[in-house]
């Protein structure tokens, strides 16, 4: 489940009246839940961007996340993103302001950003701690840049990212 968004996963005979049954079922179950999707391809290109399709529920791919003080929106068919790494984003963040300098601004760089988890994250830890930095947030993929501009703000870090949809090896 990320967000409001079930992602389901069958075997590969699974018909799709039993598919679609047991999404409505799983909605029926999980009243935070509004959507239920069946991930119908592994990460592929250069992007890295999954393949969803639509099984029960609301047909949005949009979705809203909450992890470490920190909310993103984006869309599962359009970017990556991985809620397993929740807790790998609040360390990393935790060891980033351990190492920011109090009275010096702190310049990070955040290649293949997505949408935008660690910069946010390490923002957030910093203006916490009331230190000062400059994060620069690198994404090739122009959907997640959007989501990830759309999250600093919300994040209200603009201070802190600046998101820039670029190729990392050309920065």
């Amino acid at each position: 489940v990320v967000g409001q968004i079930a992602i389901l996963k069958f075997p590969k005979k699974t018909l799709w009246l039993t598919k679609k049954l047991k999404a409505r079922t799983f909605l029926k179950n999980h009243k935070q839940v509004s959507t239920v999707v069946e991930k119908v391809e592994k990460f592929s290109g250069d992007l890295r961007i999954p393949k969803h399709k639509h099984l029960a529920g609301e047909k949005t791919f949009v979705t809203k996340y909450r992890e470490n003080d920190c909310e993103f929106y984006f869309d599962i068919n359009k970017t990556y993103f991985s809620p397993r790494l929740s807790n790998e984003r609040k360390i990393i963040a935790n060891e980033v302001t351990k190492l920011a300098k109090k009275n010096t601004k702190t310049k990070i760089l955040v290649c293949f950003a997505g949408i935008a988890p660690y910069p946010i994250a390490i923002a957030k830890q910093l203006k916490k701690q009331k230190k000062k930095a400059h994060i620069l947030s690198v994404e090739l993929n122009k959907d997640a840049c959007e989501f990830a501009t759309r999250n600093v703000h919300i994040n209200k870090v603009e201070d802190y990212v600046t998101v820039v949809n670029l190729d990392a090896k050309n920065v």
